[in-house]
């Protein structure tokens, strides 16, 4: 349905990733109504009402999936729970800041073949930047990174294709580490942890719109 916007993008390398979703971005961004209408969508898929999870700390709603180019965007909107927690991705991505904005801490990356936070850095950040609104950055899947956010930020981010099966999360708040992984591998029972009602989906794709500005649904 919303293909023409992301047939441009390309997953051939991380550059071409990068400068190819950074356009998509900006023009979304710059259309709050087809965001929102993307929003609203989500309750007509089966597949992106599964996508979309709720987290302790943000909610992940899934707004475009291509498996076949591997090209997926969601909108990301953060409470005011602790998020600070030491990862990288699965995959490369690029994101957009809607409204708020939050802190982020670099670590280093991860060298090939390798997946373990601890040997390829310590969990001191080597860089600490503050992104606002309308701030556009891009990580390659082998940086380690924690975002502290402002609650109620939003921003839009658009993955491509996946790298690895899993990735590892490190909470130096409470010491623990564990693995996160794909959709495909994870058991049924932590998928429905995180599985948003159909009823509360509703909810919170209105509150979203209203904070992006978009036409309230009725």
């Amino acid at each position: 349905m919303y293909e023409k916007y992301f047939a441009g993008i390309s997953n051939n390398t991380f550059e071409e990733f990068r400068l190819t979703s950074r356009e998509v971005l900006i023009d979304l961004a710059n259309n709050k109504q087809l965001m929102c209408e993307m929003l609203r969508n989500i309750q007509n898929s089966e597949e992106l009402i599964k996508k979309s999870e709720s987290y302790d700390f943000l909610d992940k709603f899934t707004i475009y999936s291509n498996n076949e180019q591997q090209i997926y965007a969601r909108i990301s909107v953060f409470n005011n729970k602790y998020g600070n927690r030491i990862h990288y991705h699965r995959w490369d991505y690029s994101s957009y800041i809607l409204k708020g904005g939050y802190t982020q801490y670099i670590y280093g990356h991860l060298q090939k073949g390798k997946e373990l936070i601890r040997e390829a850095c310590s969990l001191n950040p080597i860089l600490v930047e503050e992104l606002q609104e309308g701030n556009l950055y891009s990580l390659d899947n082998s940086v380690i990174h924690s975002v502290k956010a402002i609650p109620g930020s939003v921003s839009i981010c658009i993955r491509g294709k996946s790298q690895r099966d899993r990735f590892q999360v490190i909470d130096t708040r409470t010491d623990t580490e564990w693995w996160q992984y794909g959709q495909k591998l994870e058991a049924f029972e932590e998928h429905q942890v995180k599985q948003i009602s159909f009823e509360d989906l509703k909810v919170k794709v209105n509150r979203t719109c209203e904070f992006l500005g978009g036409e309230k649904n009725v």
